[in-house]
């Protein structure tokens, strides 16, 4: 009995002490890492956030600064809009920081400012976004360099 025990505790703190998670692999490198199958053309890879309509998501309280960094995906925009969620104006990724959901969406161009940079696959300039891609400052136009 002494020595089930002795094996019991072994395994317990071995596996409270290993916090890596793997999907996909056996060693991963990061406290969560999900490996996908690109070559399997037929398996769907991608990770799934939560899926919740907004009217679900307003009537959560459970959300508070513990929670910084949870990210939703808004199926429908149903319910009505309270301090926290008054930013989820279309379907799509929004992200918690402490105190309101913010979007994660493209087409949310109140999110960005002059002076701000984003990623994107254009290849030209376009809506007032310049595509910098090497270019010099100086070779811009003056209004642009602004």
């Amino acid at each position: 009995m002494k020595k089930v025990s002795i094996l019991f505790f072994m395994v317990l703190i071995y596996t409270t002490s290993f916090s890596q998670v793997g999907i996909g692999t056996n060693n991963p490198n990061t406290t969560l890492e999900v490996v996908g199958q690109p070559s399997s053309v037929g398996v769907a890879d991608g990770v799934i956030a939560p899926r919740i309509s907004r009217a679900d998501l307003i009537a959560k309280t459970a959300y508070s600064t513990d929670q910084v960094g949870a990210i939703m995906y808004v199926t429908d925009l149903s319910g009505v809009l309270n301090t926290a969620t008054q930013n989820i104006t279309e379907i799509g990724y929004y992200y918690f920081n402490g105190s309101i959901w913010s979007s994660m969406n493209s087409s949310s161009n109140d999110k960005f400012s002059f002076g701000d940079t984003k990623q994107g696959f254009q290849t030209t300039d376009h809506s007032g976004w310049i595509k910098l891609d090497g270019r010099l400052i100086s070779t811009l136009t003056t209004s642009q360099q602004t």
